[in-house]
């Protein structure tokens, strides 16, 4: 036999054991896949999510501007010491001005635009408007 001819009978035994390998695996069980109406709802959900600009006195006196979808969740993990690095150690802490914003997007251009105001505007805006959420207080 040519050289030739021996390469493609290796090549082709190569080929059909490989096949043959293949098919004799068990297969996995695959996952169910979600159907296209399901990822749409679940990319819709997070997409119109509510997000809210927040602004909290520390104990020392002074403001704290976050942004977040869950405004009680997020005061929590701020008492409990796993928020900002900035409000620990600073308790009590009290929920002063909440803002609801339409998208994720919003409530970060909101927040960057209220931590450039100065205390004095923040104190005025926080008057001028009541919070969405009641607020709260912590001893």
């Amino acid at each position: 036999m040519a050289a030739a001819q021996v390469k493609f009978l290796v090549q082709r035994h190569k080929r059909v054991a490989a096949e043959s390998y293949f098919v004799t695996m068990p297969r996995k069980p695959s996952r169910r896949s979600k159907t296209a109406t399901e990822s749409h709802t679940k990319k819709t959900r997070k997409r119109h999510a509510r997000w809210f600009v927040y602004i909290l006195e520390c104990g020392d006196g002074t403001l704290y501007t976050g942004a977040t979808p869950d405004v009680a969740a997020r005061l929590a993990r701020h008492r409990a010491g796993t928020g900002a690095r900035y409000t620990r150690g600073r308790g009590p802490l009290s929920l002063e001005y909440c803002e609801e914003c339409r998208s994720r997007s919003d409530a970060l251009r909101s927040e960057y635009e209220v931590k450039k105001l100065g205390r004095e505007a923040k104190m005025a805006l926080i008057c001028s408007r009541k919070t969405t959420v009641h607020k709260e207080r912590h001893s």
